[in-house]
């Protein structure tokens, strides 16, 4: 079924009545308002996409999809709050949820077992990430620049004492204008300890913390404009590219050790870095 640009759809009805329907377009269902819950249970359901639905509120609260391949919510402004994941969804690689007003995401987005890519961008009203996110299989890439109060959750989904597993996965992590604390970043990169790809610039963090040391397959690490930034400890060995432009409150003794790494560890970045020491000191 596809309703792309609809503009006198403003709500979904109760559609359990079609089992088999496979595919449900809505993008650009500017007057839409509402999916009825019965969506969430479509078991045959592979593609589901509102992107643009700049009205849309209320969806299923829960998802029992475990044939999903596409789902986007992105562009949605006013949708605040995120389904409850029943069963395992293999399928589903990407998830976009762009520009969206939700507030948090399930600890059972866990179930997400295929999910490779989620973008979380200028998710504004986003305060934090469950630690079930460290869980998924497969996990590469976490879009979430803008998300202004970002953060992972440690609790466990019973409430019980905190645990933190660290994913084994290769990730790539775009995590710039998060508001992110020297303390989120412990969490973070505690979690994601085999990131390669680390763009934390434009945060309020103070000291780069170091467990950063811990990420041994770190190549490229952003900072630029993290101006609160006073203290690099280390930096990790395998480092091929740092950006830490206009950091104004880094202080000559971190300047001197983050020269005197990157000159051990790794002589080509030494020209690029000699320029933001000219800045820094």
């Amino acid at each position: 079924m596809d309703f792309t640009d609809c503009e006198f759809l403003s709500e979904v009805p109760d559609i359990s009545g079609i089992p088999d329907l496979r595919i449900l377009y809505l993008d650009n269902c500017i007057n839409l308002i509402k999916i009825h819950d019965s969506v969430g249970f479509l078991g045959n359901l592979e593609e589901l996409t509102t992107i643009g639905c700049t009205s849309l509120k209320i969806i299923p609260s829960a998802f029992k999809l475990a044939s999903l391949r596409e789902l986007s919510f992105s562009e949605c402004l006013r949708l605040v709050r995120f389904p409850e994941i029943l069963c395992e969804i293999e399928n589903l690689k990407y998830l976009n949820l762009w520009q969206t007003a939700i507030e948090e995401l399930p600890f059972s987005i866990g179930n997400l077992r295929g999910l490779e890519s989620l973008n979380l961008m200028e998710c504004a009203r986003l305060d934090k990430l469950p630690s079930s996110i460290f869980a998924l299989p497969r996990l590469q890439e976490i879009q979430a620049d803008s998300c202004r109060g970002f953060d992972i959750s440690i609790e466990c989904e019973d409430h019980g004492q905190p645990r933190l597993s660290a994913s084994p996965n290769i990730v790539h992590l775009y995590l710039s204008s998060c508001n992110l604390t020297t303390e989120h970043l412990v969490i973070c990169l505690s979690g994601f300890a085999n990131v390669v790809y680390l763009d934390i610039s434009y945060n309020s963090f103070t000291v780069l913390p170091a467990c950063i040391k811990e990420c041994i397959n770190l190549k490229t690490l952003l900072l630029s404009n993290c101006n609160q930034l006073q203290d690099i400890l280390v930096i990790p060995s395998k480092l091929e590219d740092i950006d830490a432009l206009n950091c104004t409150s880094l202080t000559s003794q971190s300047s001197s050790v983050l020269l005197s790494q990157v000159i051990f560890f790794n002589a080509s970045c030494l020209s690029f870095l000699l320029l933001i020491n000219l800045f820094i000191l």
